[in-house]
């Protein structure tokens, strides 16, 4: 029996980490949402804050370095868990396998 176009969106999201990336962020958003409005505003004065361009050459460097890394390390992570997603989305490998029979109409009444 072949499985509908509709019904084959069910299993795809069984295969893909889809779910668990949206219950994270979700997860996420309640809490900033609960805490944020009670906790009280944080703020440094004027003689305590940093200015980025205050900050001597290599302590600059090593933060923009470690901007970068980490950038990109997550880029690569991100696209690695979104290797499945893309996968199986492919049209070639996901929706050809569905086959539906012609439908067959009823013969005219004489």
């Amino acid at each position: 029996m072949a499985i509908g176009r509709i019904s084959a969106f069910g299993p795809m999201g069984a295969r893909t980490p889809w779910p668990v990336f949206t219950l994270g962020m979700l997860q996420a958003d309640i809490i900033g949402a609960l805490l944020v409005p009670w906790l009280p505003p944080v703020r440094a004065t004027a003689e305590d804050r940093i200015q980025l361009q205050d900050l001597p050459a290599f302590n600059l460097a090593i933060f923009l370095g470690y901007l970068f890394l980490s950038f990109t390390i997550a880029s690569f992570l991100t696209l690695r868990l979104l290797i499945p997603v893309m996968a199986g989305s492919d049209e070639t490998r996901c929706w050809r396998s569905v086959t539906r029979p012609p439908p067959k109409w009823p013969s005219p009444a004489r």
